[in-house]
């Protein structure tokens, strides 16, 4: 299906699936209709046919296939939460390749002349200065078209390298080269460069972020074990970790699906 939802709208929706941990927390242990985990193991504790230690172990069987369904949907979330921070990030590095317009046929071959004269010139400049005169002229000339801009990086990247690895009286000509340096970058930049790179950033700053912390995060150790409060944030890794216990627990689900075993049993 064809994606029609805008950077901002996909950051957004992700954004949303990040904040909705609390509320889904909040519905494991509690339930809808008391069948959270709260009243789970309140059921184990007021089952008098089973012992302390049979209580015990009960207790942590629930918690241990409530940790995996919880484990699973937080990898599923996350999966979301990162499939529609690639879809914002493909959209707003698109931003960041600028349309310009080619130059026409004879524009074209005027602009080649002049650049392959300057080049020529400064391959033949008797000195430093006249050096940084002709570089000068190219950059004026490229920065009127952001397409030829754009071109002109490479050569002036490699002749900026030269002059600065030369160290000949840098102190005098570092002021030149910046604004040499700057004007062609902006020239060959889309208006709104800064604030494509600011979002880029914050697309970058969310892909790491947790979904769970402080008082969510706490509740979850508190109620489900320290496994669940290890590997919210990373929940794909719990799988991977503990493979082997991941796999008895879809087992006990699938029987419990399919021939409606106890899926809390041993």
């Amino acid at each position: 299906m064809t994606n029609t939802k805008t950077a901002v709208e996909l950051i957004h929706e992700a954004r949303d699936i990040q904040a909705g941990t609390a509320s889904y927390v909040i519905q494991l242990l509690n339930g809808s209709n008391g069948n959270g985990l709260n009243e789970e193991l309140r059921k184990v504790g007021a089952n008098q046919e089973l012992t302390f230690k049979g209580k015990l172990a009960r207790k942590e069987r629930i918690k241990q296939v409530v940790t995996h369904v919880f484990l699973e949907e937080m990898k599923d979330r996350r999966g979301k939460y990162n499939a529609l921070l690639d879809e914002a990030e493909k959209q707003t590095r698109a931003l960041l390749m600028p349309q310009f317009e080619g130059l026409n046929e004879a524009d074209r071959i005027l602009y080649d002349a002049e650049i392959s004269s300057l080049k020529t010139k400064m391959l033949l400049s008797p000195n430093q200065r006249t050096t940084i005169q002709y570089l000068e002229k190219m950059v004026e000339v490229a920065s009127k078209n952001g397409h030829t801009a754009h071109e002109l990086q490479g050569y002036f990247t490699g002749q900026l390298a030269e002059l600065v690895g030369k160290g000949d009286n840098l102190p005098h000509i570092r002021p030149a080269l910046l604004v040499m340096s700057q004007k062609l970058a902006k020239a060959s930049q889309v208006p709104n460069f800064d604030e494509i790179k600011g979002q880029l950033d914050s697309i970058n700053q969310m892909r790491s972020a947790s979904f769970a912390v402080g008082q969510v995060h706490t509740a979850i150790t508190e109620n489900l074990g320290h496994v669940a409060g290890e590997y919210v944030n990373e929940p794909a890794k719990y799988f991977e970790d503990h493979a082997d216990t991941a796999a008895l627990v879809e087992k006990k689900i699938e029987n419990h699906n399919r021939f409606g075993h106890d899926v809390f049993s041993e």
